[in-house]
C-alpha cells in the first residue's frame, strides 16, 4: 500500500510540473491512478478527468481515508501570472541599489570613519583621484 502511496505522490508532482508549463488553466487533465477497494481490499485502475489540482487532492484524501470532518476548508482560484499581476507586483518591487549592496564589517566601519571626517565623501573621491597611487586603482 506504501508503494501505491508513493506512486500517486509522484503522479501529483508529474501533474503539477505539467500544469506549470501550460498557460491555459481550463483544459482538462487526464490522471491514470489506483482507487483503493476496500471490500476487496486492493487497487483498482481507474482513469479520471479533474478540472483542477485540488480536486486530485481531494481524491487522494478520500483514498487515504482521511475524515471529511478532519479536513481542511478552503477555496482555491487558479489564475495565470498575467491575470494575478497586482499579487505578484509587491513580492517583485526592485529594491534599490543600497539595498542590495552586501555590507560587511570592514564596509560598516569604513564608512562610519568616513562619516566623522570633516570632508565630504566627495571631496576624498576627488583629493584620492589626484594621489599617484591609489587614483589609478579608483579609475579602475
Amino acid at each position: 500500500m506504501e508503494q501505491h502511496i508513493a506512486e500517486l505522490l509522484k503522479q501529483n508532482q508529474e501533474l503539477t510540473l505539467a500544469l506549470q508549463r501550460k498557460n491555459d488553466s481550463s483544459q482538462k487533465i487526464s490522471v491514470q491512478f489506483e482507487k483503493f477497494d476496500e471490500e476487496n481490499e486492493k487497487f483498482d485502475e481507474e482513469n479520471e478527468n479533474f478540472d483542477s489540482d485540488f480536486e486530485r487532492f481531494q481524491t487522494y484524501l478520500n483514498v487515504q481515508n482521511i475524515p471529511a470532518d478532519s479536513r481542511a476548508k478552503f477555496d482555491i482560484v487558479f489564475c495565470k501570472t498575467a491575470d494575478n499581476g497586482n499579487a505578484d507586483f509587491l513580492s517583485r518591487l526592485p529594491k534599490t541599489s543600497e539595498e542590495l549592496e552586501v555590507k560587511d564589517d570592514i564596509t560598516i566601519f569604513q564608512m562610519t570613519q568616513i562619516e566623522t571626517l570633516p570632508v565630504t565623501s566627495r571631496e576624498l573621491r576627488q583629493e584620492t583621484g589626484k594621489d599617484e597611487e591609489l587614483g589609478p586603482i579608483l579609475r579602475a
